[in-house]
């Protein structure tokens, strides 16, 4: 195989580990937290105010610039990738340059995949160093959320399991039979059911 084959790839490589931009710790730092509020934000808010440690840390996550996460590691191993791509983008250059002048070299195509492989090891940093240790993070945050979670969601299935919620549309069916009370009979149970829920989920803590 000749260099000359390789010059596109090494092009490409070179503008890749030129503008180091495509990665940045902010940019994953933002995609986990928003998966991992999706994951998590209605199950939160059904019961955070039974819950100050759920208060707290939902406080927390709406903050902008808030991740419940360390980032010095995160930004030291940018720091180090960006190195890394100044010193790939050069040896892609310097290969640009031989491939230019001796394209018609013959080259072992084993020898080209070994380069192709070398070439492809930031990409294998950044998911080791940068985007794995976020995920890890959060997944950790979770668990540790679902712990204040769990025994909520437990007694609120628990209080629907032993009580019907009230419905308004029995209400209206009943004021359209005749029944001029019906609707208030509907809002006095109605306020009853969320204030027995309400000392039910403050019992269960």
């Amino acid at each position: 195989m000749k260099i000359g084959d390789f010059q596109s790839l090494l092009q490409f490589f070179a503008a890749i580990y030129l503008v180091v931009e495509w990665v940045s710790p902010d940019r994953i730092l933002a995609h986990y937290k928003k998966v991992h509020l999706d994951e998590l934000k209605y199950r939160i808010l059904r019961v955070k105010r039974y819950s100050e440690d759920l208060e707290g840390i939902w406080a927390d996550y709406t903050i902008e610039d808030s991740t419940l996460i360390g980032s010095y590691d995160l930004n030291s191993s940018y720091v180090f990738f960006r190195k890394i791509c100044l010193i790939y983008f050069i040896a892609c250059f310097v290969g640009l340059v031989i491939a230019a002048f001796f394209g018609d070299f013959q080259v072992n195509v084993y020898v080209l995949l070994s380069v192709l492989i070398v070439l492809c090891i930031p990409f294998l940093y950044v998911l080791k160093k940068l985007i794995m240790p976020v995920k890890t993070s959060f997944e950790s945050n979770k668990r540790l959320i679902e712990e204040f979670l769990l025994p909520l969601e437990i007694a609120t299935e628990d209080f629907r399991k032993q009580n019907s919620y009230p419905n308004r549309m029995d209400a209206v069916k009943k004021r359209r039979g005749g029944d001029m009370n019906a609707l208030n009979e509907h809002r006095a149970k109605l306020k009853q059911y969320n204030e027995s829920y309400d000392a039910h989920m403050k019992n269960s803590l």
